[in-house]
């Protein structure tokens, strides 16, 4: 009774309790599964309603959070539903590297994360072309990306560490910050799903496995995101302070 009910409130819970469910008992219901097959539109987009009856256009925060609850329910990077997820992600993708929500007049920090994880969650590595298909069906041009997901994250950061969004009109938007310091990281739900992309150690046959170095790695340690420390150190810093004016 507590699944169907925490199914029914929207369709982002659905997606999310696939997920749990996957972390949890390690198995997720086959109705589940299909109930987040049926509601992707033609294009690979999901919306917020789960309904396709609605007509409410598809956006990129439920489409990213029904690519990882079709992992979670065992689909593989092959996957015709998961494959055409990504083709709405590259069609939808900014020439900085970063995504919008509809109505963005600039990168949404909280989107772009979310398409970052669900990439990787896919078996890709958001910063690489691998994951962009030629051209997704339905589409007539793929706009050209000079930036990476990464790039358009660290480009919205403030002064104050805080990752600038679409939605800072209504106060200190802690949200996005969090969100992309997941996106940066890129550690999430690392060896947890079977499709996460492998992890790789440096190592030395003159120094015992090192994770820094005198020239700064590019990447960081069990993670596909680039060495920002000081970019997740002020975020955290940011959401912090957003935590204390809430208190």
């Amino acid at each position: 009774e507590f699944r169907r009910v925490l199914f029914r409130s929207t369709f982002n819970d659905t997606t999310y309790a696939a997920l749990a469910l996957r972390l949890v008992d390690g198995t997720v219901p086959a109705a589940t599964v299909a109930a987040i097959r049926a509601a992707e539109h033609p294009d690979g987009g999901w919306d917020y309603t789960g309904d396709l009856s609605t007509g409410t256009p598809e956006d990129i925060n439920t489409t990213a959070a029904a690519i990882i609850g079709l992992v979670a329910g065992g689909a593989t990077q092959s996957d015709d539903g998961v494959q055409r997820a990504l083709g709405y992600l590259a069609v939808h993708q900014q020439p900085d590297g970063g995504w919008r929500e509809d109505g963005d007049a600039v990168t949404n920090p909280n989107a772009t994360a979310l398409a970052v994880l669900a990439i990787r969650t896919a078996g890709y590595d958001p910063d690489a072309g691998a994951w962009r298909p030629a051209l997704p069906a339905g589409a007539a041009s793929l706009t050209a990306v000079t930036g990476t997901p990464t790039d358009a994250l660290l480009a919205a950061q403030a002064d104050d560490g805080h990752l600038v969004g679409p939605y800072d009109d209504f106060g200190l938007n802690t949200f996005g910050t969090a969100q992309g310091v997941h996106g940066l990281l890129r550690n999430w739900l690392v060896g947890a799903l079977p499709l996460a992309v492998p992890t790789t150690t440096t190592t030395s046959t003159t120094a015992p496995p090192s994770t820094t170095s005198a020239a700064a790695p590019s990447r960081l340690a069990n993670s596909g995101a680039r060495d920002t420390g000081p970019t997740v150190v002020l975020g955290v810093v940011a959401i912090g302070l957003g935590l204390g004016l809430v208190a």
